[in-house]
């Protein structure tokens, strides 16, 4: 795997939240056992007329060895992505409207948001930006160039006439040094995970956008127990190949599949506390898990080694800095 793609610190995580602009984003990184966040300035700043949710991503977008923020509007915030620099805290790039209204709507709702996630999807040493389209509107996936900013691949999952939201990850699942792109379907239809070899979506002479996405298809799994699948993905067994992480919108549990052969490695119940769903992030041999919507937000950092999960860091409501129990539309992670 190069550099860039294994640039997402292993001890390294944003947190995102929804509702206010100035919201701040939040770091965790690594001093210890007791894992506890860093105060971010919110990228609400660089909409400000913007006043939804985020959703998050972290890699080393510029290859400078420092990891970077990738920032995705929610609702009515017109479809942009926003890469910040995390050395120097200036945009690298952004982009914005990659995606088709949604039809018969207006205003905001048209532009329902997206979901982002970093790999080195064409093993170059930069960490590329995958998106992913959220709502009633076709399944996209587009993924763009770090270096450049320029869209590097685009392609539909699900199949022909999906269109379910769709949740993004990236990771080397095959281990062979291309970051691989990982979907779960969103609310409305099968619980479904589908893995992209990032070779293949980026070979030479391959046409974008990728008429015929099953040719870079490694595995297509439906998951059990749940509805709408958020994923990450990260080398949780040491193997050198990336295992997949799986939250659903409806059910407290977060679980662990082999990202091969689709079998279920581990799961574990988080609680009522989670009943609005949960959404998640991965470095190796962690797991960070935040509520979805219902709840007052709640962020838990795991360790985890041969089945064994482990509590690193658990944050509720008032003690999260920033975030208070009026937010219960959730957080994002990555």
């Amino acid at each position: 795997m190069s550099q860039a793609a294994s640039a997402t610190n292993p001890a390294f995580f944003a947190v995102a939240g929804v509702g206010v602009n100035t919201r701040p984003v939040l770091e965790f990184r690594d001093p210890g056992v007791n894992v506890t966040p860093v105060v971010k300035t919110s990228p609400g700043q660089l909409l400000p007329n913007y006043f939804g949710e985020w959703r998050t991503a972290t890699g080393d977008i510029n290859a400078d060895g420092v990891v970077d923020y990738v920032y995705g509007s929610g609702l009515g915030g017109g479809d942009t992505v926003i890469v910040v620099d995390g050395a120097r805290n200036t945009v690298i790039w952004q982009v914005a409207g990659m995606f088709p209204l949604v039809a018969g709507a207006t205003g905001g709702a048209a532009r329902p948001g997206l979901f982002v996630a970093t790999a080195d999807v064409n093993s170059d040493g930069f960490a590329d930006v995958i998106v992913g389209s959220a709502g009633n509107r076709p399944s996209q996936v587009m993924i763009y160039n770090g270096r450049r900013g320029t869209l590097l691949q685009s392609f539909q999952p699900f199949g022909v006439g999906a269109r379910a939201g769709v949740r993004v990850a990236g990771g080397d699942v095959d281990g062979d040094g291309y970051g691989d792109v990982v979907v779960g379907r969103g609310p409305g239809g099968a619980a479904r995970v589908e893995v992209y070899s990032g070779r293949l979506l980026t070979a030479k002479g391959t046409t974008v956008p990728l008429q015929q996405p099953q040719t870079a298809l490694l595995k297509a799994f439906t998951v059990l127990g749940g509805n709408g699948v958020f994923v990450a993905a990260a080398d949780m067994n040491r193997d050198g190949r990336a295992e997949l992480v799986v939250g659903f919108d409806n059910k407290p549990t977060v679980s662990i599949y082999n990202g091969l052969t689709g079998s279920l490695v581990s799961t574990r119940n988080l609680g009522p506390t989670f009943k609005g769903g949960v959404r998640v992030a991965a470095r190796a041999g962690q797991v960070m898990v935040a509520s979805g919507a219902g709840t007052s937000p709640t962020i838990q950092l795991f360790a985890y080694a041969g089945g064994v999960w482990t509590e690193r860091s658990s944050l509720t409501n008032g003690k999260i800095s920033g975030f208070n129990g009026k937010n219960t539309r959730g957080l994002f992670v990555g």
